[in-house]
């Protein structure tokens, strides 16, 4: 099992399609002879997918959100939405960004698929995404810049300014790409 772990963490890091994962146990097992790791490797393209896909991404989402309820660190969101051309569907992947030690890290957070992106579609997803964060702690939103964002963005700083007394630091938009 680690070893299929670590071969899912180098194919997701590496930006390696699942499918390359075809047939690396028998190429393990030919360059390792003597392993018998090696001969009983076995991790293809739907374990692969299904390692990281319900294995390392809730691992790695727990850790950041923990570490964010901490309450010890600020931060800030960034989201994009666009067309999932797969699903056909709007696309609204959030981001965070925040100090880890003396370097500034943006981390992916999650993703939600939406019918539409109208103002309130958008402050839905955020809602739904961003529930276990600690919103006392975010700084920013950061977006691109279409009307549709301006009018969520707006809603969600009455949200929070009702809610915990929060204001958002406005920079405009296009803070930085994720």
């Amino acid at each position: 099992m680690r070893a299929e772990i670590l071969w899912s963490l180098k194919v997701t890091q590496s930006h390696y399609s699942y499918h390359s994962s075809e047939q690396t146990g028998q190429l393990f097992s030919a360059m390792f002879p003597d392993s018998e790791i090696a001969k009983s490797f076995s991790c293809g393209q739907t374990k692969c997918a299904y390692i990281c896909a319900y294995g390392l991404a809730p691992h790695f989402k727990s850790r950041l959100t923990n570490k964010l309820k901490s309450g010890n660190e600020d931060y800030v969101l960034l989201f994009d939405e666009s067309l999932n051309r797969m699903t056909q569907s709007k696309q609204c992947d959030f981001h965070v960004r925040f100090w880890n030690g003396d370097q500034v890290q943006t981390q992916f957070f999650d993703t939600e698929f939406m019918g539409h992106a109208r103002a309130d579609d958008l402050k839905l997803a955020f809602e739904k995404c961003t529930e276990a964060l600690p919103k006392k702690n975010m700084l920013q939103i950061s977006m691109d810049g279409p009307n549709v964002n301006w009018s969520f963005y707006k809603k969600v700083e009455q949200s929070l300014a009702e809610e915990y007394g929060l204001n958002l630091l406005n920079l405009g938009s296009c803070g930085q790409s994720m």
